[in-house]
């Protein structure tokens, strides 16, 4: 009788670690085969015309069972919970890249305004909000910003660089800006607009001998936007560098 209540009670800790995705929700590893799919059809339709890259887009939908209104419930609950969609994406960043290696080969065969206290150290990766976000014209998600007041761990002429990943699930664009605000009230800053997949960052270079006051960052989907966009960022940084090793930082900022 003991064992079998100590039986019993590895089954209710094992059944409580793991996370419990609700059932109207697509599940992770159907959500991962319908977003690798997804991102292969938006690849092959890209220099389409918008009638056929909506067949496409539907024809991922009908051949995982799914519509496109469960389909972006899904993302809002997964951009939620951070680590599960991230989980998702790692997973398809594997797919991709053995994708991509398999390819080579066969070619290759053929022929709030809050404080926030940063670490000590020459290169801090200072990002302390979310590291994942969900973005459409909808109010309420079309915009992310933060803005947070510097302490005496950021020194004149420091050089930050933003850095996140764009995962467009439709055509359309996005703003991003980042700025610094010094203490005798200037401020220096940079704005760009993206309208693809892939890689994006903002360097910025302070030039100034005062001292920052305060950062500040955004990102939105324009209020004249002819499309909704649809948007997945994740990946995000936000890295300062001490000017005592230029070197280094000239070389990341070059790569990005």
């Amino acid at each position: 009788m003991k064992v079998h209540w100590v039986f019993i009670g590895l089954l209710v800790l094992l059944t409580g670690c793991g996370k419990q995705i609700p059932s109207e929700i697509i599940q992770p590893r159907e959500m991962e085969n319908l977003l690798y799919d997804y991102h292969i059809a938006l690849g092959m339709s890209n220099h389409l015309k918008s009638p056929e890259k909506v067949a496409y887009k539907n024809y991922v939908f009908q051949k995982h069972q799914v519509t496109e209104a469960l389909f972006d419930s899904s993302m809002v609950w997964y951009t939620r919970e951070a680590q599960e969609l991230s989980a998702i994406y790692d997973n398809l960043d594997k797919r991709f890249r053995r994708e991509h290696s398999h390819t080579e080969k066969l070619i290759a065969n053929r022929g709030d305004e809050t404080n926030i206290t940063t670490s000590y150290g020459d290169t801090v990766d200072i990002w302390r909000e979310a590291g994942i976000y969900w973005m459409t014209e909808a109010p309420l998600m079309r915009r992310v910003s933060f803005e947070f007041k510097t302490d005496s761990n950021f020194h004149p002429k420091d050089a930050y660089l933003w850095n996140m990943d764009f995962h467009f699930f439709e055509d359309g664009e996005v703003v991003m800006g980042l700025n610094v605000v010094f203490e005798n009230d200037s401020v220096m800053g940079e704005v760009k607009h993206v309208a693809q997949s892939g890689k994006q960052s903002i360097y910025l270079s302070t030039d100034s001998t005062y001292r920052m006051k305060s950062m500040n960052g955004f990102i939105y989907v324009p209020q004249d936007s002819v499309q909704d966009p649809h948007v997945l960022i994740r990946n995000i940084s936000l890295t300062r560098y001490h000017r005592n090793e230029p070197d280094s930082l000239s070389m990341e900022a070059t790569q990005k």
